[in-house]
């Protein structure tokens, strides 16, 4: 003699087989990267990552800056495509010693570096420059971004440039932050954040050694407000 088999148990059979078959053909997404521990040299000091490894730039339409005072930049680039100045501000952001920035005027994307406060120093850069790869830079005058004492989250120290500047691209797809590179005592320093409230930076601090970033630590610095 044959009984029904109960509804809810012809259910749970079917939910089970999905189940399987899901995991069998639609296998989960591999966990998020861990930002590595730099004690742990994840990323030896003398290691080079070639650019052409990196993903390309995504374009992304400049934010207006609210700046109170004028200062110095110098213009290294000038096209009407947003995606050559995006590309060539994320090649050189972590190789020219100065903040890089992408503005739209005339109908172009003009790429210009630093922010000095006189024209002399603006000027003596722009030679450097024009002896080099740009030949056209020049000198302009526009709104700056204003620097003021604050505090920055140090998360590695590196003997070489290429070392520091490729650790600083893998941190940069890590933390949602703006990382800098700051040549000192030496050496170059990989720091993150812009804080005015050293318990902002402590808060972070904390997140970042939790991530695995443990020898973090908060070190005085210009920042922008």
């Amino acid at each position: 003699m044959s009984f029904p088999i109960p509804i809810s148990i012809l259910i749970a059979a079917v939910l089970l087989i999905a189940s399987e078959l899901d995991r069998k053909f639609f296998p989960e997404e591999p966990p998020a990267l861990v930002a590595p521990d730099t004690a742990a040299a994840v990323l030896p000091a003398d290691t080079i990552i070639a650019e052409a490894a990196l993903p390309p730039p995504v374009p992304i339409a400049p934010i207006e800056e609210q700046a109170e005072t004028l200062g110095f930049r110098v213009q290294i680039f000038s096209s009407e495509n947003q995606a050559s100045a995006q590309a060539l501000r994320e090649r050189l952001k972590f190789i020219l010693p100065y903040d890089i920035h992408i503005s739209y005027k005339d109908d172009n994307w003009k790429v210009r570096v630093g922010d000095f406060t006189d024209k002399e120093p603006a000027q003596r850069f722009c030679d450097e420059l024009k002896a080099g790869e740009f030949p056209d830079a020049w000198v302009v005058q526009c709104p700056m971004n204003r620097f003021v004492d604050g505090f920055r989250i140090q998360l590695a120290s590196m003997r070489t440039h290429n070392s520091a500047a490729s650790y600083a691209r893998l941190i940069e797809k890590e933390i949602s932050l703006p990382v800098y590179l700051v040549k000192a005592d030496n050496a170059w320093k990989i720091r993150v954040g812009d804080f005015i409230n050293e318990n902002n930076a402590i808060s972070l601090r904390d997140e970042l050694i939790a991530m695995g970033y443990s020898d973090a630590w908060i070190t005085p610095d210009k920042v922008k407000p």
